[in-house]
């Protein structure tokens, strides 16, 4: 196989046994052929791990691996550490809990052998919901999913706020070498490739379902508890990610209508860290009026509110 045609897949691993078996038999089903698939455990407590290296030799993967972390990571800094063992030319992002179908690989290898401007490249989900208490995505977000096999390419100005989940994603190897060092704490492994790859132009979703999602109660995006407290402090970690992300914008000459949109954003942060560490209500006001837009999704901009009156905010 040409070089530039290798394809990894970095499984992000979490005491995820429970649906680990469905997603390796996608991932061994794919018909795209050879793919090195590499594991990275990042502290779980229960047999994933033995589960996994089980298969793995059952199945006699010789492109596969496991990576044991020494300590526990958080998901975002695992999958981007473990896209650095890989050798592939693309790297594909893996939940532990999806389904894939079996020629995701093969599709969106050809849309990006047709595009060789895109660095980042999503495709659309379809969730499924296996118990009670299960996360639910947004409607609207559900609705961007149009599955009719349209190509969208973004850039900063029309798509600031990242546009499709982590497991939907892949990226060429040499962009994701030259961004790494830009990553900071706090940034999700999928927003920082999405916003890095729209500041060229370089981002695009093709519009077909390739995975399944599987929603249920041990989701990571199913958090039920926020304070005043947490907010400020993730509010201090996205001025730093915005800030590397205008450094990398200015290294790659962007336009200024791409940094107008950074800086923008970065104006919305201060506001509400005024608003959340002060005893003004009425910058809320001016969020609302002004930035409402820098939020991505309006909830957040009441729960800003919320959290200026009560310290804690808890939902089911």
């Amino acid at each position: 196989m040409n070089k530039d045609n290798t394809v990894s897949v970095v499984l992000c691993l979490y005491n995820g046994e429970r649906f680990i078996t469905e997603q390796l038999d996608s991932l061994r089903c794919q018909s795209y052929g050879e793919i090195e698939v590499v594991v990275a455990d990042d502290g779980s407590t229960d047999n994933g791990v033995a589960v996994i290296e089980a298969y793995i030799a059952s199945h006699r993967l010789e492109t596969w691996k496991v990576i044991r972390n020494r300590e526990n990571k958080g998901y975002a800094k695992n999958f981007l550490d473990t896209c650095g063992e890989t050798t592939g030319s693309v790297i594909f992002f893996s939940d532990q809990d999806d389904i894939w179908e079996p020629d995701k690989i093969e599709r969106m290898m050809d849309v990006l052998r047709e595009h060789p401007e895109l660095q980042v490249l999503s495709s659309d989900l379809a969730p499924f919901t296996v118990e009670k208490g299960a996360a639910e995505l947004d409607r609207a977000y559900l609705e961007k999913m149009k599955n009719n096999g349209e190509l969208e390419i973004f850039g900063t100005a029309d798509a600031f706020h990242v546009g499709r989940s982590g497991c939907t994603m892949c990226i060429r190897r040499q962009f994701y070498d030259d961004i790494i060092s830009y990553w900071r704490t706090g940034w999700g492994h999928d927003e920082f490739v999405w916003k890095m790859a729209c500041v060229t132009r370089g981002c695009g979703v093709i519009h077909i379902v390739t995975t399944h999602r599987r929603m249920h109660s041990g989701n990571a995006t199913n958090i039920k508890v926020r304070t005043r407290d947490w907010r400020i402090r993730q509010l201090g970690e996205m001025t730093e990610c915005n800030a590397s992300l205008r450094a990398y914008a200015v290294s790659r000459n962007a336009g200024e209508e791409v940094l107008r949109t950074i800086d923008r954003f970065g104006e919305s942060l201060a506001l509400r860290r005024r608003l959340l560490t002060g005893h003004n209500p009425f910058i809320w006001l001016c969020l609302w009026r002004r930035y409402a837009d820098c939020y991505p999704r309006r909830k957040g901009l009441y729960l800003d509110l919320y959290l200026f009156f009560f310290k804690t905010s808890k939902r089911n």
